[in-house]
């Protein structure tokens, strides 16, 4: 069984995942765009390809972290929290 928490609410809605011990988590993050989409993140590719592109669009944001965003677990919630201030 998993359970999520949300960690960020505003424009981007981030839930973080957590586990009981001895079962597998398939997924980490998930994402709610604000089209209402909702994106499993649990790679690398999936940070890189969807989530950094759609956030970088937001040229505020995009100043204010200087084009860089790092997919490390607590820096982005924190870009998330951003994100939310900066474009909505």
């Amino acid at each position: 069984y998993v359970y999520s928490d949300r960690v960020v609410n505003g424009k981007l809605i981030v839930y973080l995942d957590y586990q009981i011990p001895d079962q597998t988590v398939m997924y980490r993050f998930y994402i709610r765009f604000p089209d209402g989409v909702l994106f499993r993140i649990n790679k690398r590719s999936d940070f890189d390809e969807i989530i950094k592109p759609f956030m970088l669009k937001c040229e505020d944001f995009n100043q204010a972290v200087n084009g860089i965003l790092i997919a490390d677990e607590s820096d982005f919630i924190e870009a998330a929290k951003l994100y939310n201030f900066l474009c909505e």
